[in-house]
């Protein structure tokens, strides 16, 4: 099995980069020139927008906030921001459908076919079924870790600590042994 750093790190890359990509190459060329379908621009506009996290409107300036106010009203912002792994996913499949309903779709391109764009969506949905499957147990290791390093009077951390102190009363702060073992370091976690 992967580590999770390595398939979070190659999920990151292919859904963000890519997908953003092939998203803007749709957008300036098949719906400004070639499809022109009214009712399906809007829609694919939305998709758009929402994988790449843009809002829909721009957020209000702090004189525009006060300006309501000061006439009655309460400046009410919704953040509805679906950058989540899952979120942009369910999106992309989405528009991969919009695609798919219109008749005029027929890139030449096979990277922007929707047989390819179905491929990447099911490629990526896999990468993050792995993803959060190995979460867990890296969570678990993490803790392990941390208690055999950290815990109190048995982790490792104070074991060293304690190591030196008894090598100083020992033999002394000036002597040979402790000037070795002094100048290790040992970090706790805050």
């Amino acid at each position: 099995m992967l580590p999770f750093v390595f398939i979070f790190t190659i999920f990151i890359k292919i859904l963000y980069s890519p997908a953003g990509n092939i998203l803007s190459w749709y957008y300036s060329r098949l719906l400004k020139k070639t499809l022109k379908i009214r009712v399906t621009k809007v829609p694919f506009l939305t998709l758009v927008r929402k994988i790449q996290g843009r809002r829909a409107t721009a957020k209000k300036s702090p004189d525009e906030i006060k300006a309501l106010s000061a006439d009655g009203k309460e400046a009410v912002e919704i953040s509805s921001s679906q950058m989540s792994y899952n979120s942009r996913l369910d999106n992309f499949d989405k528009l991969i459908k919009l695609l798919d309903s219109v008749s005029l779709y027929a890139p030449n391109e096979e990277d922007l076919k929707i047989t390819s764009l179905t491929a990447l969506h099911n490629d990526l949905n896999a990468k993050n079924i792995a993803v959060v499957n190995a979460a867990v147990p890296l969570s678990n290791a993490r803790i392990s870790r941390n208690n055999v390093l950290y815990k109190a009077n048995t982790g490792l951390v104070d074991i060293a600590a304690d190591t030196k102190t008894y090598i100083k009363s020992l033999y002394g702060a000036t002597s040979p042994q402790f000037k070795q073992v002094s100048k290790l370091e040992f970090n706790t976690l805050n």
